[in-house]
């Protein structure tokens, strides 16, 4: 007996199908377009790489990306990882992953995938900058 996915309709009415292929076009409901709305909007605060996997999965799963988020967080409940989380401090001032900022001593835009991040290279980290900008040994130099 198959189950069926999460938010697919009961099969009680009659949906239209596609006349040149034999599946069943499923139409959305304005609920599916909401959550799909929340899952992009969630998607922007994760890690380029996680954001690319996940939609991945999704699309060889064939099954919307908010289902694949809820069924994640399922998935933690099945592993009793509720209390063990992965959680970016970004997250408590409302930032978003990979976010662009200045570099705390040259001042040119960088982005991290570390959330912290403060300097754009190890050499405006250690203050070794020429007067006009970063110093010959900087790989950002330019």
């Amino acid at each position: 007996m198959a189950v069926p996915r999460i938010g697919r309709r009961d099969g009680a009415e009659t949906l239209p199908t596609n006349p040149e292929a034999s599946e069943v076009v499923v139409p959305l409901r304005p609920l599916d377009v909401r959550l799909n709305d929340a899952s992009e909007i969630l998607m922007e605060y994760l890690p380029t790489d996680t954001v690319s996997m996940v939609r991945e999965a999704a699309e060889k799963m064939s099954v919307p990306l908010w289902q694949m988020i809820l069924g994640y967080v399922m998935r933690c409940d099945d592993g009793r990882l509720w209390f063990s989380p992965h959680l970016l401090s970004q997250w408590a001032t409302g930032g978003r992953a990979d976010a662009a900022r200045a570099c705390g001593t040259c001042g040119k835009e960088f982005v991290s995938r570390f959330p912290d991040a403060v300097y754009c290279c190890e050499r405006c980290y250690f203050g070794k900058l020429s007067e006009f900008g970063h110093n010959h040994d900087c790989s950002l130099r330019g």
